[in-house]
């Protein structure tokens, strides 16, 4: 009897439909026996060489194994019968494959082309990917891990971040751990905030961010608590309350904040400053309080109460920035001009005097912007941003000056996360400052644009644009999108990448495809980077080519923009 059975167990294998083939293979795949879904879909396509179920399930089975040749060439057979959300989700796998198989990869371009498709595919296995990164030796890794973090949400990458907050050491992945803690909103690490807050041997940026992130967590404040703040020994946490009430908007809590107006800490003051200058809604009600501080022995201070008094007293204000233009500092010069810029219409014709006639470039290019953010004689404000833009050979940024952000001389630094990272900060900066001129159609931008464009060992990467969000990011330029069919091939394809990475343009694709296949294999990986930015489905076939190069790290990047374009 045993034998009957098993001759008839035998013989239902036989003469199996491909339907029950299909079964199996779906039931090994679900409890994650890959190898017997690859033998089950093997043996099957030997019966129903033609059933195109099977196949798919062959190009998935392989994938998820990591057989990566094995894959392509299981697609090749079926990719031209699949149709739409089906054709999708088997692409999505053989990209996902690629993927997986690299995330071990000791090289970062692979790993991190791995944590930006995973990023993408948002699925169990993106969510472990993020956690091993969290995990890694690499800093740079470690700190998009965190930004990626705060996209998902698990739970699994909110207690990496409570673990990193503990034990990670590396000053710009603790710096994004911070922010994160107020992004997640995670109210139960309020007192590890405060202490870093109150902890004398912390970092000043350390502080700061840990300040941001406090902030973020309060939804609401009473007057007890806020006068809590206010009346704490700490200076950090007397910090916290006047951005506290800025960030909730709290007019009827300004008289509360008064006496950090004279507060013994000159953070405290210029933070109390920058409150009633937010909040104020131009009433002299805090007039009497304010004014007094323009002749704080800080300057910071004293700056930002002049901004502050940019609508109370604007000839008291005014006279004060114009001298604080003129200090033996540098970075007060361009702080005072920050704030002038940064006063509405107020201060216009000072910032017109400081264009023409100050003899700090710096100042005159604050100055310049600001007029023509004003739009009061904009036209002196382009001339001096062409002009500062065409000679001034140094590197630039964007600075951070007390509550004002300033175009200042470069200060950054080399770091070993992100090759020329110091060339990437200046090039953003630049390109921001020549989509003004182009924005407001200024006959030399071109010009300006196809010099930048022109400059040798320049190319912004994906990875830097991540790291540089927020520092100099552009909007696509008109003028950048007619160098598309420049005669300079260089011109070309450096126009497409700026058009990739800060406009998504997809214009930019025919010429990025055409110049892949002429360029060094560092640029060639920009290239499928970009693909992956402007994220059109029309790169899908060249993308899937490229899966068959022998090169890993090219495999492994067009997996990644495969997955971005599927998802755009």
């Amino acid at each position: 009897m045993k034998t009957l059975f098993l001759i008839l167990l035998m013989a239902q294998g036989l003469f199996a439909s491909s339907l029950d083939v299909h079964r199996r293979v779906q039931c090994h795949l679900l409890i994650g026996d890959v190898t017997s879904a690859i033998r089950e879909c093997r043996e099957g396509l030997k019966s129903y060489p033609n059933e195109k179920s099977l196949q798919r399930l062959l190009v998935q089975s392989l994938a998820k194994r990591g057989y990566e040749k094995d894959a392509l060439k299981a697609w090749h057979v079926v990719a031209a019968e699949l149709k739409g959300e089906e054709k999708r989700a088997v692409l999505e796998t053989l990209a996902w494959g690629v993927l997986s198989r690299a995330s071990n990869s000791n090289q970062f371009v692979v790993q991190y082309s791995s944590l930006m498709g995973a990023r993408l595919a948002k699925d169990a296995a993106a969510v472990e990917v993020i956690k091993n990164n969290m995990q890694g030796q690499n800093a740079l890794l470690r700190a998009l891990a965190v930004k990626l973090a705060c996209e998902f949400r698990d739970a699994p990458l909110i207690d990496e971040i409570k673990r990193l907050f503990e034990k990670e050491h590396h000053f710009y992945v603790r710096l994004e751990v911070l922010r994160a803690i107020g992004f997640l909103g995670l109210k139960e690490m309020t007192e590890q905030l405060k202490q870093i807050i109150t902890d004398d041997h912390a970092l000043a940026e350390e502080k700061a961010c840990a300040i941001e992130s406090l902030v973020n967590l309060y939804e609401s404040v009473t007057d007890a608590d806020l006068q809590e703040l206010i009346t704490a020994n700490r200076a950090g946490l007397r910090a916290i309350s006047p951005q506290i009430v800025l960030h909730l908007d709290k007019y009827d809590q300004l008289p509360l904040l008064v006496p950090l107006l004279k507060d013994s800490s000159s953070m405290v003051r210029s933070l109390a400053l920058g409150a009633f200058g937010h909040l104020q809604k131009r009433d002299d009600t805090y007039k009497d309080h304010i004014l007094p501080l323009l002749e704080d022995e800080d300057p910071l201070v004293a700056i930002t109460a002049a901004w502050a008094s940019l609508s109370l007293d604007p000839l008291k204000a005014e006279a004060k920035l114009s001298q604080l233009c003129e200090h033996k500092n540098e970075d007060i010069r361009i702080a005072a001009c920050g704030a002038l810029v940064a006063g509405g219409d107020a201060g216009k014709n000072l910032c017109y005097h400081l264009a023409k006639k100050s003899t700090d470039p710096f100042v005159r290019l604050n100055a310049g912007l600001g007029l023509i953010l004003k739009q009061f004689h904009v036209e002196r404000g382009l001339k001096v941003l062409e002009r500062f833009v065409a000679k001034h050979e140094g590197k630039l940024m964007w600075n951070q000056a007390g509550l004002f952000r300033v175009l200042a001389p470069s200060r950054v630094h080399h770091i070993p996360q992100v090759p020329n990272y110091p060339e990437h900060v200046d090039a953003l900066t630049r390109l921001e400052l020549l989509s003004i001129l182009a924005t407001f159609d200024y006959k030399k931008a071109q010009k300006g644009i196809e010099a930048f464009l022109q400059k040798e060992n320049w190319g912004i990467t994906h990875a830097a644009c991540a790291m540089l969000a927020g520092e100099g990011a552009s909007e696509a330029l008109d003028v950048v999108r007619n160098l598309l069919t420049s005669k300079n091939a260089k011109i070309r394809v450096q126009a497409a990448l700026v058009l990739a990475f800060m406009g998504r343009e997809k214009a930019a694709t025919a010429v990025l495809e055409e110049a892949y296949s002429t360029v060094s294999r560092d640029c060639k990986i920009t290239i499928l980077e970009a693909l992956g930015a402007i994220g059109a489905e029309d790169s899908l076939p060249f993308l899937v080519r490229v899966l068959g190069e022998p090169f890993q790290i090219n495999r492994v990047v067009a997996a990644s923009s495969i997955i971005q374009c599927l998802y755009h």
